[in-house]
């Protein structure tokens, strides 16, 4: 990428580069919208409830796209000299919007959190179609009755307003007596007490009163009554504060006094964790690679000291190239192999898939799996060309741009990312993938009918 984008961007293209990231966000939106309703309509596998949101989500814009747009530019009705280098540079930018959406963007926890908790068989779960559709509906109507009727938030204020409508008869109300009948006679114990008796107490010492009140009775003392209450007739007083002063007094005197330590709030404590996890996500090779290179593209003495720039500021070496054109070279030469390594990791990742036996296509989502190819291989391919040719026409998009057009088309029909097939097995913590390639292949089965349709419509309303 880094011999791909120096050459290509300029400071008079780089305004395409918030297209390509504006087009890959749009692709992605779509394609969470188009797993959530397959999740919405068909019985999903429970490893895979959150899985097929980042499947809809993440799309391959690496290997793939690289292979064939390098193929296509390379021929005419293209110009080889010019088209090949800066489509590749054009598909840097989707690549670096997949990288953010993966990681700083969190797309990479949906996976993970399909392995939270215990698991749950799928015959617990699987139901029809039918009854599928019924939840969802219902689920459905119930949050839109919640948004559209407010009036469901004053219920607790018509409940109060109600209750003042029907005044409770007084006959109804149950008496003391009915509830406890020994309180009449602690009533009683307590009037008969000696006038004497209460002067001797008034006399005493708050610690003798203490001794002699817990001597006639035992006392308890309750954190909703300001009254103590006597378990036993005798010799019994309003509830005193010397208990709890006492209390407070030996806690403040013993040598270590237990203090909570302060805890960190945990929405701070998230919002760190999230970030942490961003920065050390665009410190990755790639992430790092597309940033410097969109960095030296546009600035021109950085330009002149890697490839020849007219009217450059920097003089070149003595062999008459820029004096770091070797590092570019180098670059060139090892960036020629990441096309077939990368068409060998998609290799050994599909070969990894485990078809089911005789008898157990039926215990698949095969609802799931067909409509979620569908869905991403032949749906979105048709609204990416409307969407497109939509953005040509307002001027969003140069219509005299054709390799641009060409590769924001091309990438609404490349099929999920199989870095997900990586995520899954180191998520799963048994290496395993789950029913994740079987999403897969259906995909790449499409890529090549509705691959050739979409190049063979997109030359023909360019050219």
């Amino acid at each position: 990428m880094f011999s791909k984008i120096v050459p290509a961007f300029t400071p008079q293209n780089i305004d395409n580069l918030g297209v390509l990231v504006a087009v890959a966000f749009i692709y992605e939106a779509i394609g969470f919208l188009f797993a959530w309703l397959v999740k919405q309509f068909f019985w999903v596998p429970h490893r895979f409830r959150y899985g097929i949101l980042c499947a809809g989500t993440i799309s391959n814009y690496s290997d793939i796209p690289t292979a064939v747009i390098t193929s296509i530019t390379a021929n005419i009705p293209f110009d080889a000299s010019t088209d090949q280098t800066i489509s590749v540079a054009y598909v840097a930018g989707f690549i670096f919007v997949f990288f953010i959406s993966l990681f700083p963007l969190g797309a990479h926890r949906l996976v993970a959190m399909d392995y939270d908790g215990p698991n749950i068989e799928d015959e617990d779960l699987r139901i029809s179609m039918t009854k599928k559709t019924k939840q969802s509906a219902d689920r459905i109507v119930r949050v839109l009755h919640a948004v559209t009727l407010p009036g469901k938030t004053h219920k607790s204020a018509d409940s109060s307003s109600d209750i003042e409508k029907f005044p409770i008869e007084a006959d109804k109300i149950p008496s003391a007596k009915t509830v406890d009948p020994n309180v009449d006679a602690a009533l009683s114990n307590l009037a008969a007490q000696p006038q004497k008796q209460q002067q001797h107490k008034s006399d005493t010492t708050p610690g003798s009163e203490i001794s002699a009140s817990s001597r006639a009775g035992a006392v308890h003392f309750h954190a909703d009554e300001s009254t103590a209450t006597p378990t036993e007739a005798g010799h019994s007083r309003a509830a005193s504060p010397v208990p709890a002063v006492a209390a407070r007094a030996r806690f403040a005197d013993s040598p270590n006094p237990e203090v909570p330590a302060p805890t960190q709030s945990p929405t701070r404590a998230k919002i760190l964790g999230i970030a942490r996890s961003a920065s050390r996500s665009l410190l990755m090779p790639c992430s790092v690679t597309i940033v410097f290179s969109i960095v030296i593209a546009v600035v021109t003495p950085l330009k002149a000291l890697f490839t020849p720039v007219p009217n450059s500021p920097i003089p070149n070496a003595p062999d008459g190239q820029p004096p770091l054109a070797f590092i570019l070279d180098c670059a060139t030469f090892v960036g020629a192999a990441s096309v077939p390594l990368g068409l060998i990791c998609l290799g050994s990742a599909v070969a990894r898939v485990q078809l089911p036996q005789r008898g157990e296509w039926g215990k698949l989502p095969l609802g799931a799996i067909i409509s979620f190819a569908v869905t991403k291989m032949l749906v979105l391919p048709v609204l990416g060309v409307l969407i497109i040719q939509g953005l040509v026409g307002v001027g969003f998009i140069d219509r005299e741009d054709k390799v641009l057009r060409f590769v924001c088309m091309f990438i609404s029909c490349v099929p999920t990312a199989t870095s997900q097939v990586y995520l899954t097995q180191v998520y799963s913590g048994t290496g395993e993938a789950g029913v994740l390639p079987l999403f897969l292949v259906p995909q790449y089965i499409l890529m090549f009918l509705s691959m050739t349709i979409l190049i063979a419509y997109s030359i023909s309303i360019l050219f």
